[in-house]
């Protein structure tokens, strides 16, 4: 989207005492605006993303994304968005997402290793009545003669849980969908955020490895189920539920001021209105002069 925006560039620690305990940080915020075909157009959209590192190993982001402004809504940008109340009584007037983050790396027996989750809250509550979706993952790295391996495991659900860790208390159709902007935080026929939109669940097996001469090899493995009988026509990606099994692998080959990426995939369902087997290769030259 068009956009313009901030960001620290150096992630060094505060000098001032009160703030010197956050460790290292950056910074960045931009605005944007949502052209193109919209039921609500002229919607501008803004993020704030602030990460620090507290303690050796340990990083934690907060971040703030908000739909304003467009057609048939107020527009007071600086009032609306220090307006964080959103409950049945008081509704606020944008479309905004909390979202924190926290990843913690260590090694383990000589083996680094990470661990890491991500909780995107859709309403105002921290802890109860959060509308919650969740991200959890682990890396590890294998060393080897030369460059390590990296084996990453990771799991995602767009469901929005009613309390932030009441995993099983649903609420259908509400991490991407908005009542007040039936948009919803999506863009161009893409969700801003989560690739399976509402109502998702994407589990990823990955391994990865670069070579001495600058080859980059990457296998994966995701099983997804996209969208929910619950909130049948919620997802924006297929209306009704859909479970697909993919494989994929990529390459990356540097040759002399060029860069070729390679990659397969096979996969044994597609989206509507497609059905049935599917694969796919992709080429792509990258030119640095």
């Amino acid at each position: 989207m068009p956009q313009i925006g901030l960001e620290r560039l150096e992630t060094t620690a505060s000098t001032w005492p009160v703030l010197r305990w956050l460790g290292p940080w950056q910074a960045e915020f931009f605005v944007g605006l949502l052209d193109g075909p919209r039921i609500q157009e002229n919607t501008f959209y803004n993020a704030l993303r602030f990460t620090f590192n507290p303690a050796p190993g340990l990083e934690i982001g907060l971040a703030r994304t908000e739909e304003f402004c467009g057609d048939g809504h107020a527009c007071v940008p600086l009032r609306d968005y220090f307006d964080f109340n959103n409950d049945p009584v008081h509704t606020n007037k944008t479309n905004d997402q909390g979202l924190i983050d926290i990843k913690y790396s260590r090694s383990i027996g000589g083996v680094p290793a990470q661990i890491y989750m991500q909780l995107m809250n859709e309403d105002s509550s921290p802890i109860t009545h959060s509308g919650t979706s969740h991200l959890f993952g682990a890396s590890i790295f294998i060393p080897t003669a030369k460059n390590p391996v990296r084996l990453t495991a990771e799991y995602t659900d767009s469901r929005s849980t009613l309390d932030i860790f009441s995993f099983g208390d649903f609420l259908y159709g509400f991490s991407y969908t908005n009542g007040t902007y039936p948009d919803g935080m999506r863009y161009r026929g893409r969700t801003i955020g989560f690739s399976l939109d509402d109502d998702s669940r994407l589990f990823s097996l990955q391994g990865s490895w670069s070579d001495a001469g600058g080859r980059f090899y990457e296998l994966s493995f995701h099983h997804a189920n996209i969208g929910d009988s619950h909130s049948l026509g919620a997802n924006i990606l297929s209306p009704v539920p859909r479970t697909i099994n993919m494989g994929e692998v990529r390459v990356t080959l540097p040759l002399r001021w060029m860069k070729l990426d390679l990659a397969g995939r096979l996969q044994d369902h597609q989206l509507p209105p497609h059905d049935g087997f599917g694969a796919s290769l992709e080429a792509r030259l990258k030119i640095g002069l």
